[in-house]
């Protein structure tokens, strides 16, 4: 098998399963659990993301938002940054070379204090819980 067809292949069988958990997800109303709030109690920085997809997909934005607030600025940007990184694997771009490792590399340590910040805030804050309107 040519290594383009391998790599189209892969990235075809990745979009299916997210695709499939986003259907699945819409159609039953349902997402993951957040194991770090199960054992803790606590809302960690991804928390209410699956809900907040949901409310999304359903056209309900401002639900979305109350979800996961931190999420609204990252979706579009953070949804075409992959699609763009899967095409980079597509075309065999070496990973060092990724967009994607590129910005982490640069904007890695900003955003793992802004998503520290923002989990603690959310636990002492109730504007920042995820809850329904």
């Amino acid at each position: 098998m040519k290594p383009i067809i391998k790599r189209c292949l892969i990235v075809t069988l990745i979009i299916s399963f997210i695709l499939l958990y986003a259907f699945l997800s819409y159609r039953f109303q349902a997402g993951f659990i957040c194991v770090f709030y199960q054992f803790t109690g606590w809302y960690c920085p991804g928390c209410g993301i699956g809900r907040s997809v949901l409310s999304l997909l359903n056209g309900d934005w401002m639900q979305a938002f109350r979800y996961n607030v931190l999420l609204m600025p990252f979706i579009i940007p953070g949804v075409l940054l992959l699609l763009f990184t899967a095409w980079q694997y597509i075309k065999g771009v070496s990973p060092q070379d990724f967009l994607i490792f590129r910005i982490t590399k640069r904007f890695g340590i900003p955003i793992a204090i802004l998503l520290l910040v923002y989990g603690f805030l959310r636990n002492i804050l109730d504007i920042l819980a995820p809850t329904m309107l």
